[in-house]
């Protein structure tokens, strides 16, 4: 039985499917995108289980939301425009994302 090799070319990150959220990227440097085609804007809200979550994890788990987002657009990267914190005494923390979606 013979196995069919793929050539992938290691320059560029292909998304066919939702499924392949994990290959894009974010990043908040618009110099990593000015060679690629804007694809969609995106926004990600995300609201902590717990009142001790940091900003980190906040952005961390809004970039998954927007990874996923952009993967349903077929886009390759995404940039990070604005990040609003809400971290008010009695609320549970909070992060609004605004991004856009880029792709080749």
């Amino acid at each position: 039985m013979v196995k069919q090799k793929e050539l992938v070319d290691t320059n560029r990150i292909i998304v066919k499917t939702q499924k392949d959220w994990l290959k894009v990227v974010v990043t908040e440097n618009p110099a990593d995108v000015e060679n690629l085609t804007a694809l969609a804007s995106l926004k990600a809200r995300y609201e902590a289980p717990v009142g001790n979550t940091n900003n980190d994890e906040l952005l961390r788990q809004a970039s998954i939301i927007l990874r996923k987002k952009a993967a349903l657009v077929k886009a390759h990267c995404v940039l990070i425009e604005t990040k609003f914190f809400t971290n008010s005494y009695g609320d549970l923390p909070k992060v609004e994302v605004t991004a856009k979606a880029f792709g080749y």
